[in-house]
């Protein structure tokens, strides 16, 4: 895996995270590419939180949504949550 790191520490503890499935990621946007890239980690077993500034964005993906693993916001908030 070719991952650029300044801290290898750093550059472990995600490897580690992503084969154990604890990493957690967060998706900035739900439009065309974010939705499918955030549904994606979701179904693949990672804990994520896709943003939308537009609630109504968020009311679409949401109805009759069921992915265990993915929360969606339009709260800021949980950007700091991620790990990627």
């Amino acid at each position: 895996m070719n991952l650029y790191f300044e801290n290898e520490n750093m550059k472990a503890e995600i490897v580690e995270k992503i084969k154990n499935k604890s990493l957690r990621v967060v998706v900035i946007g739900l439009g065309y590419v974010g939705w499918p890239l955030a549904k994606l980690c979701a179904e693949k077993g990672y804990n994520t939180i896709g943003i939308d500034c537009e609630q109504t964005v968020i009311d679409r993906i949401s109805k009759n949504l069921k992915i265990d693993r993915l929360i969606l916001t339009r709260d800021e908030s949980y950007i700091a949550q991620g790990d990627i």
